[in-house]
């Protein structure tokens, strides 16, 4: 291909500074780690300062964990216990899946029917019937094998 052909790249816009502002159904688009931080004082251990600014070590399981737990807390209140033994659900991926079904299957339910959703493996977070509570105003049933992930789905 030659030079003349090539499209020129889009030009990078200028991505302003995370904000603490809720902006995505509750969750902000980008987290403040710092501000967060300041409001969740267990998180603080787990950032590290990059040539980017401050994140977080995502390889850390219970960096993901304390951040998890402040996001729940912070912007849904919900005091939520993660266990080191279960996995633990990156709430933005699992509110995004959330609106997703908002968007492109609520939408076609007509009347006032009330929502019921069903979450089969609900592991010990119960992610999804919390935010599908907080953020859709749904009713779900939650079921798992694992006795000791009932146990501590049902205490959050």
């Amino acid at each position: 291909m030659s030079k003349e052909s090539r499209q020129p790249s889009p030009k990078r816009r200028k991505v302003d500074p995370p904000s603490a502002e809720k902006t995505y159904d509750g969750l902000p688009e980008r987290v403040d780690y710092l501000w967060l931080s300041k409001k969740h004082p267990s998180l603080h251990a787990h950032l590290k300062t990059t040539s980017r600014g401050t994140t977080l070590n995502f390889q850390d399981a219970a960096a993901v964990r304390t951040l998890n737990r402040a996001l729940l807390l912070e912007y849904y209140d919900l005091d939520v216990y993660l266990p080191a033994t279960s996995l633990c659900p990156t709430v933005a991926n699992r509110l995004n899946y959330l609106l997703w079904i908002k968007n492109n299957i609520i939408g076609e339910i007509a009347g006032n029917e009330e929502l019921l959703g069903l979450d089969v493996g609900t592991g010990a977070s119960c992610i999804y019937p919390l935010l599908g509570v907080r953020v859709l105003g749904a009713r779900f049933v939650a079921t798992d094998i694992n006795r000791e992930s009932v146990e501590v789905a049902q205490q959050n």
